[in-house]
Order: structure tokens, then C-alpha cells, then sequence
């Protein structure tokens, strides 16, 4: 029988907590006002259609960016 997520095994007997690929790309997005990277960038990495919604979805997570 094979995992519902990809490398969920893996994960689990290295002793990483269980986190989807959507968490790390959200993570990533969410840190990075704070790294330096402009909305611009971090709106083609997500591939959003409006630079809006990026910028209202991750400014108001990390305000002090």
C-alpha cells in the first residue's frame, strides 16, 4: 500500500513533524518580506494572479514588513 503523500514515510522515520507541500510554499511566501525579496518576486513564485492578493494575504501575516 503506498502513502497518500508523497515522502510522508520518509518524513515520519526522520523524525520530522507531518507538514504538506502547500505549508512550505505558504511558509516561504510568508517569510519572505522579511528576507528582502519584493511582493513581485514573491507574486510570480506563487504564480498569483494579482499582486493584490499577494500583498494582502502576506502583509497582514508579518505586519511589521
Amino acid at each position: 500500500m503506498s502513502s497518500p503523500r508523497p515522502g510522508a514515510r520518509l518524513a515520519f522515520e526522520a523524525g520530522l513533524p507531518p507538514i504538506r507541500l502547500h505549508d512550505l510554499r505558504h511558509g516561504a511566501a510568508t517569510m519572505g518580506p522579511s528576507a528582502g525579496a519584493d511582493m513581485a518576486t514573491i507574486k510570480a513564485m506563487l504564480r498569483h494572479s494579482s499582486i493584490t492578493i499577494t500583498a494582502d494575504t502576506y502583509t497582514s501575516i508579518m505586519p511589521e514588513v
